[in-house]
């Protein structure tokens, strides 16, 4: 699989002809998104195999979190897009506690489970120069996160 990566591919407006390039050459595609470009995301949806989709928040803390006004609202379209198109895909979360608190963690996997979401992946934010940082399964209820995903993957540093 070809997988396109790196910054944000879908502020890219070549990424659709290259998509194309890579399917013509007979790779399957995968496409690492953060979502913020949902009219993008939605040309090339039908071109893509996999998409591993960044949920940084909910919502409303969406700004705080990216530096981005509005973000919250892009990713929430890019996220239905996912869904509706039924393609193979995994949402992931990067946390840590200085991020945004525990329990707001705890509200964002209810609502995405609550949405619809299947396969979600907690990844454990690494922190430059930190000498060391606690396991996740000391920080939260990983199983209290698990509930309502089909797949639920916990990546720690």
């Amino acid at each position: 699989m070809w997988v396109f990566s790196g910054g944000e591919p879908t502020a890219q407006a070549g990424l659709p002809a290259a998509i194309g390039s890579v399917k013509a050459m007979g790779f399957e595609v995968g496409l690492h998104t953060g979502g913020m470009y949902p009219a993008r995301l939605r040309q090339v949806l039908p071109l893509v195999d996999w998409i591993g989709l960044d949920i940084k928040a909910l919502r409303g803390d969406y700004d705080a979190v990216t530096g981005r006004r509005g973000s919250g609202r892009a990713v929430e379209v890019s996220l239905q897009q996912v869904l509706d198109r039924g393609v193979a895909y995994e949402c992931r979360t990067t946390w840590s506690p200085g991020l945004f608190p525990r329990q707001a963690l705890y509200a964002l996997a209810e609502d995405l489970a609550a949405r619809g979401v299947t396969h979600w992946a907690l990844q454990q934010r690494r922190i430059p120069g930190a000498v060391w940082t606690p396991p996740l399964r000391e920080e939260v209820d990983l199983a209290r996160l698990a509930r309502g995903f089909k797949v639920f993957t916990v990546r720690a540093a």
